[in-house]
């Protein structure tokens, strides 16, 4: 609230430097028309704009020193940062190749391989132990595709193929 009393004191001074007759024996008298009030805001707002009239010319002086501090950088620093990218980039490697380590382990079916997560092996080890108790038994070790299946019937050349059946059973 103090600031719009210092706001209308200041616009009150101010009509009086411009000649105005709002403001009698220094002392603060009421805006009375529109017009007043028009012209009271309208310089404020002058006032206001003015101080930031040059931010377009800081803005663009600012961009320029970012690209002259990026191109003074060393040889040096860029090469540190490649190095530092390049260490994050192998331990998330090294985090995957542990994860899919542990699952394969574990066996677990690929459909639930996304739920397998934790930042050290013993969170791995404990969350793919429980998946494995959850996840649908699935026979274990290599599958046979003709598994189950009977052999096909060998003839021995002979026609009467159902006499056959019942002397080799």
């Amino acid at each position: 609230m103090s600031e719009e009393a210092s706001d209308a004191a200041k616009a009150g001074t101010e009509n009086t430097a411009q000649g105005g007759d709002n403001a009698k024996d220094g002392q603060f008298t009421p805006i009375t028309s529109q017009e007043e009030m028009n012209r009271i805001v309208t310089a404020r707002l002058n006032r206001q704009a003015a101080k930031f009239a040059d931010y377009d010319e800081l803005k663009a002086k600012a961009e320029k020193f970012d690209q002259a501090a990026e191109a003074s950088k060393s040889e040096l620093q860029k090469a540190v940062e490649r190095a530092e990218a390049a260490e994050k980039k192998l331990g998330t490697a090294e985090a995957e190749k542990q994860r899919l380590a542990v699952i394969a382990k574990h066996q677990i079916p690929e459909s639930l391989q996304d739920l397998v997560r934790g930042d050290s092996a013993d969170q791995l080890e404990a969350a793919a132990a429980k998946l494995a108790e959850l996840a649908p038994s699935a026979p274990r070790g290599p599958i046979s595709p003709t598994e189950g299946l009977q052999p096909e019937h060998q003839s021995h050349g002979s026609s009467d193929w159902l006499r056959d059946e019942f002397l080799n059973h």
